[in-house]
């Protein structure tokens, strides 16, 4: 509660100037004040962040894991969509002409994909969180590029965004 407190105070007293900012299209002077918005949001994800892994801790299981999972993926919703195999992997579990070969190969299969796909999305989350600070630069960076090429001069290029190696690792693997 301080978190969201101390949060909502800041991004309150903040607004106006960032407004201005924006008005006067002062873009670094608003990058700098979205950067110190940012800070308080990511204090509040870090209590969150915590606060899950507590209560994870505290449930029994399997409680607990599912817990955290439909916990974390409420706040981060990349790395915690739906399993895009799991339909597939229904289907052949309800095919009744397998082979115990076959059968075996396809668990064997699930098993690796589901260790691969949890990996993944631990490395998405870590990725989001380190990240999630840079945002603002980027942000920023990103709309004077757009402005720049439509006046026709150059700027500097946006930082690159983490997630997209990640989002074509993910693509690889299904």
């Amino acid at each position: 509660d301080k978190a969201i407190v101390a949060r909502d105070q800041r991004i309150d007293a903040l607004m106006p100037e960032f407004t201005k900012s924006m008005e006067e299209m002062d873009m670094e002077r608003g990058m700098n004040l979205q950067k110190q918005i940012m800070q308080e949001r990511v204090a509040v994800r870090m209590v969150q962040d915590e606060a899950i892994e507590k209560i994870a801790t505290a449930l029994p299981a399997p409680h607990g894991a599912d817990f955290r999972m439909r916990a974390l993926a409420a706040g981060y919703k990349e790395p915690f969509q739906p399993d895009p195999l799991a339909s597939f992997f229904q289907v052949v579990d309800t095919l009744t002409d397998l082979t115990a070969q076959q059968r075996a190969g396809i668990a064997e299969a699930r098993s690796k994909w589901d260790a691969d796909l949890a990996a993944l999305r631990d490395r998405m989350l870590q990725t989001m969180r380190a990240d999630e600070p840079n945002k603002p630069v980027r942000s920023t960076r990103s709309a004077q590029a757009r402005l720049a090429a439509k006046q026709g001069k150059p700027a500097e290029a946006p930082p690159p965004d983490p997630m997209v190696a990640l989002r074509n690792d993910k693509n690889r693997m299904v």
